[in-house]
């Protein structure tokens, strides 16, 4: 959604993460969102492809860990995208992304 309203942003981003499918549209679509101004919509977007083993999610989710507030919503989302890395070093080392903003 390219909707002025971050949370209508938010949540047609988490709509399309929720979708049981994986097709490049749905890619697209979440991959568009990782630049958005909202971190909890790009933290959903993060997710969204996390979920399908796209490798943009990697860096998505560090972006997110490590410029979101400690206990932000959007750092939450990105730790709970977490469980869909499947490589245990890559995993571990998005979990000890710390914020750099305090």
């Amino acid at each position: 959604s390219r909707d002025g309203d971050a949370r209508v942003r938010d949540w047609a981003t988490l709509a399309l993460a929720e979708l049981p499918d994986d097709t490049p549209l749905v890619r697209e679509g979440l991959a568009e969102r990782l630049a958005d101004p909202d971190p909890e919509t790009a933290a959903e977007a993060a997710r969204g492809l996390a979920i399908r083993q796209d490798p943009r999610a990697v860096d998505a989710l560090a972006a997110v860990l490590a410029d979101g507030e400690a206990d932000g919503a959007a750092r939450e989302t990105a730790l709970a995208a977490l469980e869909h890395v499947r490589d245990p070093r890559v995993r571990t080392r998005l979990e000890w992304t710390t914020p750099r903003r305090t």
